[in-house]
Order: C-alpha cells, then structure tokens, then sequence
C-alpha cells in the first residue's frame, strides 16, 4: 500500500450521479425535460393559487358555510406534509420522470374532485389529490433543475423557471373567476383546469432526462 486513499467512485443510484454535464441556460431551454419540469410546477401553481383565493365561494356553492370551505386546507396541510417527506425519500431512488407524473394524477384528480365538493366521497379525493400534489411540489422544484442541468447555471435557469410559476400564480384566480363570470359557476373553470395535467403527465412521459441522453 503506498498510503494513498482511492477515489471514490459515486454509486449509480445517488441523486447526484446522473448529473455529469452543466447545461447554460440557453442551453436548458431548448429541452424538452425543462418545460414538462416547469410547466409541471407552473399548473400546480396556477391550479392551486386559482382555488385557495375562491375556496369560500367554491364551498358556497355546495351548501359549506365559510367555516367548512376553509376547513378543508388543514387535513389538505396534512397530506401535503406527509408527502413531502415521502417524496424526498423517493427522489433518491426514482426517476424524476415518474414523479412528476404521479404529482400531476394527483393534481388531476384533486381538481376533478374539487368541482364535485357536495360528493363527500370526493371532497375526501379533492384533499387527497390536492395535499399529494402540493407535497410533491416543493421537493421536486428543488431537486429536479439541479439533477437535469447541474449547478453551475442554475440560478439563471431557475430564474426562468420561476417567473413561469409566478405568472401561473397570479393568473389562477383570474381564471377562476372568468370561468364564474361566464358560465355562473366555478366548475367550468376547474374541469377545464383537468385538461392540462394528462397533457403535462405526457410530456413527462416522453421528454428525456438530458444527461442520460447525452450520455447513455
């Protein structure tokens, strides 16, 4: 032994392993993973911010006082906090890919169920559906741009990813309330909300993790 400590060579299954290339900005932007990864987060953004600034009015609809609309974001807390963890053990061991996938059939089915609040059985799947999302949320916008397209740029391409979901967020609740200005009902506007999670959840579906398909 000449004293010396080998290298270590990183596991394949670390979080950080498949990230081998700094992409630029620019760069990052021309990938189809950069937009299914934002325009994820975007729709979580815009379908979430829409609800919470209407939830007296959506609960009003189906006969909940103030009281009871409110009410349904504390269990909503807690499913978010549970999958929270959950997912930051899972962002270790699993594709990306597939997470946000899960994250949007969540979204999916908690909006769907959210326009159907006087169905018990689905105000349970609108807590459900909306808490996993929201769990999911702030687990993947902090790991997914870093094990994409690494860190020597991330803070400019974050950027970008940002201000898409804040414009997302603050167009929500305009459109909630377009939707009930048209059609005298919030429901319109949530069940054209669900257009837009099957088509994300594809695009996650088909857009490759660039550094595996830079280097295979």
């Amino acid at each position: 032994m000449d004293g010396k400590i080998p290298p270590t060579v990183p596991s394949q299954t670390s979080a950080v392993s498949d990230t081998r290339m700094d992409f630029t900005r620019g760069e990052a932007l021309r990938t189809p993973a950069f937009w299914a990864v934002t325009l994820a987060l975007s729709c979580q953004a815009l379908a979430i911010t829409g609800i919470t600034f209407h939830i007296v009015d959506l609960g009003a609809e189906v006969g909940l006082t103030k009281a009871e609309a409110v009410a349904l974001f504390i269990p909503m807390a807690l499913v978010s906090t549970i999958m929270g963890s959950l997912m930051g053990f899972a962002a270790d061991r699993f594709r990306l890919q597939f997470l946000f996938m899960g994250m949007m059939t969540a979204l999916g089915v908690g909006i769907a169920s959210m326009a159907n609040l006087d169905i018990v059985a689905l105000r349970g799947l609108a807590i459900a559906g909306l808490g996993s999302s929201g769990g999911c949320f702030g687990t993947l916008s902090a790991v997914a741009l870093p094990r994409f397209f690494g860190r020597t740029h991330l803070g400019a391409i974050s950027g970008v990813q940002m201000m898409s979901i804040v414009f997302a967020s603050a167009i929500g609740p305009s459109w909630m309330a377009l939707f009930k200005d048209i059609a005298g009902s919030y429901q319109m506007g949530l069940y054209c909300f669900c257009i837009f999670p099957p088509i994300i959840l594809l695009l996650n579906w088909v857009a490759p993790n660039p550094q595996l398909r830079l280097h295979p």
